[in-house]
């Protein structure tokens, strides 16, 4: 029995690591001073959805892949890595570049260090042998080993040269268990026909993925063409770009020369398919709705017969929905759960005000300009259902209307706004116990040693307070946002997090200090109201209503919305003036059971609406109206 810690269980682990390794499928490497358990647990999941072959690789137009070609991913900074996945749909790994290639423990740390900076970034594992113009010069058999042991460590796509003997492809095809394989040929003068039959004949039994040509020209950089080969279940996609660095900043001559190379290669290297983008759905990792409507969505795209596709994506953060939207072959996502908020940094402009004023949206859509756009689908489909019951007809519409939004968070902002949309005549508001606050992200470029030109106070706990914008950077993006933005930094609000560090003030201030690109996570109260109407803090003003037309069920509080004042007076509002009681958000909530006091025994809302005849639009509904 190993020991609690220390060297003794260090000891231990290093006898049994040949057992270990015998009785494993993967490896799940920790870099080495990782501390962070959350991402760490998150890095685990993503590993276990990606071998049980949920995770869908997106290769389409437009797709790009980075090559890493370091000695040691271990020594480029954050900031670099940052930097240079921006828009970068594959990253993928040049094993052979790696001064530790061939030590399999080291090698795993090469892989740990790179997966914290990726947000869910697929990885190509690629080990290119000096006949194919790369750096392995080993043997076949321990060309297989590596090839294998990038199997075990989880990764998404894996390169296999097809000029390897026969036998170490069917061993590779064997071992890949959900892992794409990239089926490479490198001509190093000019593409040579026969490459092609070449790939399809050594991929004979039709489990590639993909099929790599590539040119290297005298001049410019170097472009590849990814294409599918004609397989059964093969799905359609290519790729290309430019291979360029993470140590290096790609200059504006050689973006144009590469742009030109990849209009040549689209012409003469590929069989253009139609233009068709990703359009991801965006979900908490512990909700199986996001794949249950990729998989309606992307059955209706078929049918439609469009080049568009649809597929699931949990997503845990703000920077993993960062890094989606900034890809070029997303055309869109639908944003479901509790990052609908933290969304609307990332989009250019929204739809209309009201979507801004909102505080959430959980649509994004390209425009064709190119910029993201930002909806709220839930607000828009709120409105329609109403006005499907007939609410807004007759010749005043519905200016005589009274609304009733109980609730708050993201789907009790949207029910607001969809029912001042709508020209409602009264709009009352019942809160949430939310943590009032409305949070975004502001990216500031401190690389060049600019001012940041904001002013802040130290006196607030864990945060730092703006008392004022002066100039700079911070002047610059409010500019940027438009005069109306709630994007735009004001005086009063909270930085609470600087590329990831918080909690407390010296840790914001020293990450001020530093000549790099930095995120700010910054916190603005939220006013009660939210985007209009009329707030109430008791319901006993229900009594006085001479009618409710609609009662808007959105996120209660934490004690159900039997524990907000003057609950007592819904059930008797219900029965008397028979509202259309509508549920935004799903799963439904749960009220919590009382077991004694003033609560106990009480039916839920929609049970109350049902006893009382009202006609009751459930969550699951109005979901597949958006």
């Amino acid at each position: 029995r190993a020991a609690a810690g220390g060297a003794a269980a260090r000891e231990a682990y290093v006898g049994r690591r040949p057992a270990y390794r015998r009785c494993s499928d993967f490896v799940f490497p920790v870099a080495l001073g990782d501390l962070d358990v959350e991402a760490l647990c998150l890095g685990l999941a993503r590993l276990l959805r990606q071998t049980l072959g949920w995770s869908k690789v997106h290769l389409g137009p437009d797709t790009f892949v980075l090559q890493v070609d370091v000695p040691s991913c271990l020594q480029v900074p954050g900031h670099a890595w940052r930097e240079a996945l921006e828009g970068i749909d594959v990253v993928e790994l040049r094993v052979d570049c790696l001064a530790s290639a061939q030590d399999e423990t080291q090698l795993a740390q090469e892989v740990a260090q790179l997966r914290r900076f990726l947000n869910g970034t697929p990885l190509l594992f690629t080990v290119r042998s000096v006949l194919q113009g790369g750096s392995f010069a080993a043997s076949e058999a321990e060309y297989l080993e590596l090839l294998r042991f990038g199997i075990r460590l989880g990764v998404e796509m894996l390169d296999v040269e097809c000029t390897v003997g026969q036998a170490t492809i069917d061993a590779v095809v064997k071992a890949r268990g959900t892992t794409r394989i990239v089926g490479s040929f490198h001509e190093l003068r000019e593409p040579m026909p026969e490459a092609e039959e070449q790939i399809a004949g050594v991929f004979k039994r039709g489990h590639q993925a993909l099929r790599r040509l590539v040119l290297r020209r005298q001049r410019g950089p170097a472009l590849a063409a990814l294409e599918p080969l004609p397989l059964p279940g093969v799905r359609a996609g290519w790729d290309l770009r430019p291979l360029w660095r993470p140590q290096h900043r790609v200059d504006a001559a050689l973006e144009a020369a590469a742009a030109a190379g990849a209009a040549y290669c689209r012409k003469t290297l590929s069989s253009l398919t139609p233009a068709g983008r990703q359009f991801p759905i965006l979900g908490p990792w512990r909700s199986e709705m996001p794949m249950m409507l990729a998989n309606i969505c992307d059955g209706v795209l078929k049918e439609l017969g469009s080049a568009h596709r649809c597929l699931a994506e949990p997503v845990a953060s703000e920077m993993e929905i960062r890094r989606l939207l900034r890809l070029t072959s997303v055309g869109g996502a639908m944003l479901i759960g509790p990052l609908k908020q933290e969304a609307l940094s990332l989009v250019h402009r929204f739809e209309t005000p009201l979507a801004e004023a909102a505080g959430a949206i959980d649509c994004v859509a390209r425009g064709e300009d190119g910029l993201l756009v930002g909806h709220s689908m839930e607000r828009q489909a709120l409105c329609a259902r109403i006005r499907d019951l007939g609410l807004c007809s007759g010749p005043h519409g519905a200016s005589g209307r009274i609304g009733l939004v109980l609730g708050g968070g993201p789907s009790g902002r949207s029910a607001q706004a969809a029912l001042l949309e709508l020209g409602f005549a009264r709009v009352l508001h019942v809160p949430g116990d939310e943590e009032h606050f409305f949070s975004y992200l502001v990216m500031l470029d401190k690389s060049g040693g600019e001012k940041l030109g904001f002013d802040v106070s130290h006196d607030n706990r864990d945060s730092l307070r703006v008392e004022g914008v002066s100039g700079g950077l911070t002047a610059a993006w409010n500019d940027a946002q438009g005069p109306a933005s709630i994007l735009r930094v004001r005086p009063g609000d909270l930085i609470v997090d600087i590329n990831g560090a918080s909690g407390s003030v010296g840790a914001l201030v020293g990450q001020l200090g530093l000549d790099q690109p930095l995120s700010v996570r910054l916190r603005r109260p939220i006013d009660a109201s939210g985007p209009g109407g009329e707030a109430v803090a008791d319901l006993a003003a229900l009594a006085a209503l001479p009618a409710l037309d609609v009662l808007v069920l959105a996120e209660p509080p934490s004690g159900g919305y039997h524990s907000i004042t003057g609950a007592q007076w819904l059930q008797p509002t219900i029965s008397r003036l028979k509202p259309v009681v509508v549920e935004t958000t799903w799963p439904p909530p749960v009220e919590p059971v009382a077991t004694e006091g003033p609560h106990f025994g009480k039916p839920s809302l929609a049970e109350m609406a049902r006893a009382s005849d009202c006609l009751l639009v459930e969550a699951m509904e109005l979901f597949f109206e958006r």
